[in-house]
């Protein structure tokens, strides 16, 4: 009886540890096929974030450039333009997407975030050291808001950086 608990109680464990992986979000740069095949199987159709209820679907490559492991830390900035979030890129994460938006320029680089496009700008040039996001000019503070803490709640802080109560300001 004891041996049927433990084996129990194993299995129990290892389905909520499953259950809770698969909830953790996921941050993928992936980029935009232009031209797709129909029915091409190395392409998904997800919506386009453009401002605008008439815009196509974008065919999305399923290939994954970057993920949240090459991003260091996560900030907020604004400028004249409203605020916009920062991704800084680790030092590998750094030298893949220079390599990868030097190699793609004119293309979109879409920026998914568990499955929804967030930004697909087209690469003017090549970037390398720290991205920045833009909602658009209908997003919200609130959006922004949100998008940032879900952002940091899978790109942790690092640890050479005080951590600072924003609240009390």
């Amino acid at each position: 009886m004891k041996n049927y608990l433990y084996g129990a109680f194993l299995i129990l464990a290892m389905f909520f540890c499953a259950c809770r992986a698969d909830a953790q979000s996921h941050l993928a740069f992936r980029l935009v096929d232009d031209a797709p095949n129909p029915g091409a199987a190395d392409v998904e159709m997800l919506s386009d974030p453009r401002e605008g209820s008439n815009t196509s679907p974008l065919a999305v490559k399923r290939e994954v450039l970057l993920d949240e492991h090459a991003i260091q830390s996560v900030e907020m900035v604004s400028n004249r333009f409203g605020p916009r979030i920062k991704l800084n890129m680790t030092p590998d994460g750094s030298e893949k997407l220079k390599q990868i938006t030097s190699q793609n320029i004119n293309h979109r680089l879409v920026i998914v975030l568990d499955g929804k496009v967030i930004i697909a700008p087209r690469i003017a040039s090549t970037v390398s050291k720290s991205v920045e996001i833009a909602l658009g000019s209908n997003a919200t503070d609130q959006q922004t808001n949100d998008f940032y803490g879900q952002l940091r709640a899978i790109i942790p802080s690092p640890t050479t950086q005080p951590a600072t109560d924003q609240s009390a300001k």
